[in-house]
């Protein structure tokens, strides 16, 4: 996972919960790209129903983690106090969740979304 960042502003955030209902190998769609935001994840639940590799991607692009191996019934909870955040996309990208294989993988993030860096 990337390293616990933090916001120096004292902006108004909205929070926001996407879930993680995604089965299909290859690139999965979690927050949709926001213009000229990034998103910011907050917290993170998932669990796999079998043997993938997972890795979180800024679009399509970027990984924003290396791959992360799973079997039947493993998975992680990450979370940390905003305005810290674990996970953030640049401005104008989806938070995307890449399977290596067609697994169920099952939870949900935590995020806002804001203009600053």
């Amino acid at each position: 996972m990337a390293d616990v960042r933090q916001d120096t502003g004292n902006q108004a955030r909205t929070f926001k919960t996407a879930s993680i209902d995604v089965a299909a190998s290859g690139d999965n769609t979690i927050v949709a790209a926001v213009t000229s935001n990034r998103i910011k994840v907050h917290a993170v639940v998932f669990i796999a129903t079998g043997t993938v590799n997972v890795r979180w991607k800024d679009g399509a692009a970027t990984n924003l983690t290396g791959d992360m191996n799973f079997q039947a019934r493993e998975g992680y909870a990450l979370a940390v106090t905003p305005p810290s955040w674990i996970l953030a996309t640049t401005a104008g990208t989806a938070l995307i969740l890449n399977l290596s294989a067609a697994i169920a993988v099952d939870g949900w993030v935590s995020y806002w979304d804001d203009d600053t860096a």
